[in-house]
């Protein structure tokens, strides 16, 4: 199966190169460069119309049309479609058949930024990101540009390209290489774009009655099941990664199937709880013990050899899993306290109101619904990376992604 994040083209010298679509990991990255810069520049102009008394909501709204339209908009067209951002992280906008942006997309596509920055922190366009097929946003959409890596691989056919295509393709400074560790997690995502109810379903019939049995032993207490749910993460992703690794080969597996699996699946259940649990890059571990079968020493040694020049992104993703998860879990406890909280309370009501049995039962859910979010789109993007460093190694599966 071949996933579709990739635009095919054929330079002068006849080489086909294909130009990869950025995913959510890389796009991240380099927002975390790019917006601490917009908005060092919105607080210098706030700054300016507080001195002139001129700080209002008008002139606010003003400073970030100018701000995020701007600062992208120049970068991008003056600078090959690159922010400092994305200079970092070897990646550009272009516009959708890969020629040079221009001034009217650029400017749709950074003013949008104010779009997809919501409800906050970036989570529509994140949620955009993950879904679309070409990891486009809304800005992307409407613009008719996407963001890719300038570094490309060869492919084995070209299809028919446009004069504009060639041309940007022939002053792209294209470099031969394998798939980069990010490039291999975005695909993950892309996988459960594809297969969401066999991932998510899969997911939480697992995770669902762990759920349910520690809510109804602990569920009044505060804390307890949320840390019965972070421990037992482990189990729930075993299923969903079985599942994804028999349909990316083409077959038609069902959860029954996976289930009389169970050995292979669960065999490590002992260890998976206790002295692995806090690997850091369980997701793309948990392969070796699911789909090789391997236990024991001969466990130890692949993994070993499959982190060289994986580990990095492998224990990243796992950091970025768990701030996604608990910023979803603050904000919709938050949310929550916030619309049912009592009016007029004093401190000390406050503290009364948050220990009490309700906000417990409540954060619960929240934790649940955080975790649930993401855990499938973990265990994917595991899999795509063991998948691309199984890949790298051994030329093994090299048409699989």
């Amino acid at each position: 199966m071949k996933l579709d994040t990739q635009l095919v083209l054929r330079t002068r010298g006849g080489r086909d190169v294909e130009l990869r679509a950025v995913g959510p990991f890389a796009r991240a990255l380099a927002l975390a460069v790019d917006e601490p810069i917009r908005w060092l520049l919105v607080a210098g102009c706030a700054g300016t119309l507080a001195r002139n008394d001129a700080l209002d909501a008008f002139h606010i709204a003003m400073v970030l049309l100018l701000v995020y339209g701007g600062y992208g908009s120049l970068f991008e067209v003056l600078r090959g479609g690159q922010t400092p951002g994305k200079r970092l992280l070897g990646i550009a906008a272009v516009t959708s058949d890969g020629s040079r942006i221009s001034w009217r997309g650029a400017l749709l596509r950074n003013v949008l930024l104010l779009v997809d920055v919501l409800p906050c922190l970036y989570l529509l366009g994140a949620f955009t990101i993950t879904a679309s097929k070409q990891f486009r946003r809304i800005g992307d959409r409407i613009a008719g540009t996407r963001v890719i890596y300038l570094g490309v691989a060869p492919v084995a056919a070209s299809p028919p390209a446009t004069a504009a295509v060639l041309q940007q393709a022939a002053r792209l400074d294209v470099a031969v290489r394998g798939r980069l560790g990010f490039e291999a997690a975005d695909l993950g995502c892309l996988l459960v774009a594809r297969w969401p109810a066999m991932l998510f379903g899969s997911w939480l019939m697992t995770a669902l009655p762990v759920f349910l049995l520690a809510t109804a032993v602990f569920g009044g207490v505060s804390g307890i099941v949320g840390v019965l749910l972070w421990w037992c993460k482990p189990l729930y992703e075993r299923l969903p990664l079985w599942l994804v690794s028999q349909r990316i080969r083409g077959g038609a597996p069902t959860i029954g199937a996976a289930l009389s699996q169970w050995r292979s699946v669960y065999g490590d259940l002992a260890a998976l709880l206790t002295y692995r649990r806090l690997t850091p890059t369980r997701s793309f571990d948990a392969p070796v013990a699911v789909l090789e079968n391997l236990k024991g020493t001969r466990r130890a040694r692949r993994v070993v050899q499959l982190r060289r020049g994986a580990a990095a992104e492998a224990a990243w993703l796992t950091i970025i899993g768990v701030h996604i998860e608990s910023f979803i879990a603050i904000c919709a406890t938050s949310a929550w306290v916030w619309f049912i909280a009592p009016a007029n309370l004093d401190l000390q009501g406050w503290l009364t109101f948050l220990i009490g049995g309700e906000v417990a039962w409540a954060s619960n859910v929240c934790y649940f619904v955080s975790i649930a979010s993401f855990g499938p789109i973990y265990a994917a993007c595991g899999f795509t990376l063991y998948l691309n460093q199984r890949t790298l190694l051994e030329g093994w599966a090299r048409n699989a992604v």
